[in-house]
């Protein structure tokens, strides 16, 4: 779907947030505070949370370690650039 982040943000400057412009990694977060993701109805986010289930990946993101969000996202993106290494 494109231009996704742009009609969510026209839609929170409609409503009065965000007047200077979306601070996406500040929204993320506010949004993520309230989502269940094992109870998301969106097929393809299913997919991406049971193909992450039962990795170091989704411990970190999902499981609300007492890590601060800083420390989440350094140890997601080693994780990654791990994963990436050994890509074919």
């Amino acid at each position: 779907m494109p231009n996704t982040w742009e009609a969510f943000e026209r839609i929170l400057k409609r409503h009065g947030y965000f007047p200077t412009g979306l601070r996406k990694i500040e929204a993320a977060r506010a949004i993520a505070e309230h989502v269940d993701p094992a109870g998301n109805r969106s097929g393809s986010f299913s997919v991406f949370h049971r193909t992450l289930r039962g990795t170091r990946v989704h411990d970190i993101l999902f499981l609300g370690s007492s890590t601060g969000s800083k420390r989440k996202e350094e140890q997601v993106g080693d994780l990654l650039r791990r994963l990436g290494d050994r890509a074919p």
